[in-house]
């Protein structure tokens, strides 16, 4: 047999190893970052924060219709309305509705008719203000014991208002008993017409009522420490204007370091300062505001009163005995000169009243009190004629000189070689926080020319009730009044015979007859000449020293945008706190 071949062995087939397929990587896809969403900011809804007010003093701390005085008068606004208001700054120069929406005068100028508001509620839940709550508020301002300057104006059965008439819920008419074409002015600008609510007075008793005020303005009383402050909360949802602060708080600091330190620790918002510390307010950083003819500064000599009066001293030197003729200035003959004419007396009293004058370095006050931001003004007795250029003053009408020698001369004259006795009332002022510099000025001026100067150190509610009472003889005081309507207007409220509400120490049938002619004088470019021939009277007597008009500044802090003001040259009221605006 043949031998078999070895048979071919075929190995076996390896596959080829396939490298394993790595996916691709990816990169994780990192979510954006969105940044944290901060919801917006929303302006606080209704009253936030505090507002503090700081004054130089907080007066007699009682308020309501007829009682205290002067700052009393200003506070009494923050939680009472009047009747009418001023304007304020952005405004008409007009008369401003208020609780009165509308009112309207008869032809005569006798009958006046009033239209209240509807709805408008005293705080607390004490009702609806209508009108009945208007005629109990006047008549609690005119009862008898008052202290309202405005009293002749509103009491009824007196020269100037015959009565009152309840016509409707919301409807009042006065019957005049005679014309009044300031009637609107005092209705806006006299504690007489800040309106209380009768049932709350019947409730309560007065004596309770004028410590815990209750009104209709925007601001109620909540706290009160005597001597030190008020704090008051914002009424939310008011009628006319809700404040953008929450709470007010008046403070009273009588130191002017201490309330500049005050404003620069922002412990207060707003004060009115000396003009001198305005330049480094502003550099510190915070708001001023400045208020030209703020305040008419002027000098009362006391005792000038009727002879019928208990507290005339017909001894005081300077006090005219008005029962007999009364003496002059002659001032076409010079400064000093007299008219022929005149009882020994008052011939006497005139040279006095002139002494006392020329002795005063006003210019010296101007440059070195207020730095030059004040303006000297001829004529005293009111703030109206201390607007330079209105159609009030005469151009002859000249500035009183100083002339210290010709002072002693006119007093060795009267008979007063030695000179006299003076009581120097001094007092914290409301309108001029330089009050005491100024009559600490004019006490050094009369001390040189030989006067006896007594330095009385008081408060206004003090010496207030004296010169009320027509007790001042032998008293002289600085007086400083914001600009008047008109100023026959503030004759005939302070230096009136017929109102025993008030007197700063002069009155004189004289000058009531021609303030009276003023106010028969409906047509206002009319009454310009009786205006002139009112001044006449002042100017040639020697009755009210004339000094200056001042401007005045208010620091705001940084919390404080604006603060509106009354526009010149209507009252400088400082008040209208609800319209103060935040600064955020």
């Amino acid at each position: 047999m043949a031998a078999c071949a070895p048979e071919e062995v075929t190995p076996p087939v390896t596959p080829p190893v396939t490298p394993p397929v790595t996916p691709p990587v990816t990169p994780p896809v990192t979510p954006p970052v969105t940044p944290p969403v901060t919801p917006p900011v929303t302006p606080p809804v209704g009253p936030t924060g505090e507002l503090i007010w700081m004054i130089t003093g907080l007066g007699a701390e009682v308020w309501g219709p007829g009682v205290g005085g002067g700052i009393d008068d200003t506070i009494k606004a923050i939680t009472n309305e009047w009747l009418l208001r001023l304007p304020m700054e952005g405004e008409e120069a007009e008369y401003q509705p208020y609780l009165v929406k509308d009112w309207e005068m008869s032809v005569d100028g006798l009958t006046w008719d009033f239209y209240l508001q509807e709805g408008i509620q005293f705080h607390d839940g004490w009702g609806e203000m209508t009108a009945e709550d208007v005629l109990f508020s006047l008549r609690l301002a005119t009862a008898p014991g008052s202290t309202s300057g405005f009293v002749r104006y509103f009491v009824e059965g007196g020269d100037k208002m015959d009565h009152y008439e309840l016509v409707g819920p919301y409807h009042f008419r006065f019957h005049l008993a005679e014309t009044q074409p300031d009637l609107e002015y005092h209705m806006c600008n006299s504690e007489a017409t800040m309106i209380v609510s009768k049932s709350y007075y019947e409730a309560v008793g007065e004596d309770y009522a004028i410590q815990y005020p209750i009104g209709t303005g925007p601001w109620r009383l909540i706290e009160h420490k005597p001597a030190e402050y008020m704090r008051y909360e914002a009424v939310e949802n008011h009628w006319r204007k809700t404040p953008e602060f929450k709470y007010f708080k008046v403070i009273g600091v009588p130191e002017v370091s201490t309330q500049i330190a005050m404003l620069k620790t922002g412990v207060a918002d707003i004060a009115e300062i000396p003009i001198e510390f305005a330049a480094e307010m502003e550099a510190f950083g915070l708001q001023t505001k400045r208020r030209s003819g703020g305040g008419a500064a002027q000098l009362l000599l006391g005792g000038m009163v009727l002879p019928t009066r208990a507290g005339f001293d017909p001894l005081c030197p300077w006090a005219p005995h008005q029962d007999e003729e009364m003496a002059f200035a002659d001032h076409a003959a010079g400064w000093g000169k007299l008219k022929p004419g005149g009882s020994e007396w008052n011939r006497r009293a005139l040279k006095v009243r002139m002494a006392m004058f020329y002795a005063i370095d006003v210019q010296a006050m101007v440059d070195k009190i207020f730095y030059g931001e004040a303006e000297r003004v001829p004529i005293g007795a009111a703030g109206g004629w201390a607007q330079l250029g209105s159609p009030w003053l005469r151009p002859e009408w000249e500035l009183l000189p100083y002339d210290p020698v010709l002072a002693k001369q006119l007093l060795i004259e009267a008979g007063y070689p030695d000179g006299f006795y003076v009581k120097w009332v001094l007092f914290p002022h409301t309108y001029q926080v330089k009050s005491p510099e100024i009559g600490e000025a004019i006490a050094r001026d009369w001390d040189a020319l030989g006067l006896d100067v007594e330095r009385w150190m008081t408060e206004y509610v003090v010496q207030r009730p004296i010169f009320a009472a027509r007790e001042g003889s032998w008293m002289t005081k600085l007086d400083v009044w914001p600009i008047e309507w008109e100023p026959w207007t503030w004759i005939g409220t302070f230096m009136a015979s017929t109102n025993e509400g008030y007197n700063d120490g002069f009155e004189s049938l004289e000058a009531d007859a021609l303030v009276k002619a003023c106010s028969d004088v409906l047509d206002t470019e009319a009454r310009i000449e009786p205006i002139l021939e009112l001044g006449e009277f002042f100017y040639d007597q020697y009755l009210v020293g004339p000094l200056f008009v001042t401007n005045r500044v208010f620091v705001f802090s940084d919390k404080v945008e604006d603060w509106p003001l009354n526009i010149p040259p209507w009252n400088l009221q400082l008040t209208r706190w609800e319209y103060a605006t935040r600064a955020d």
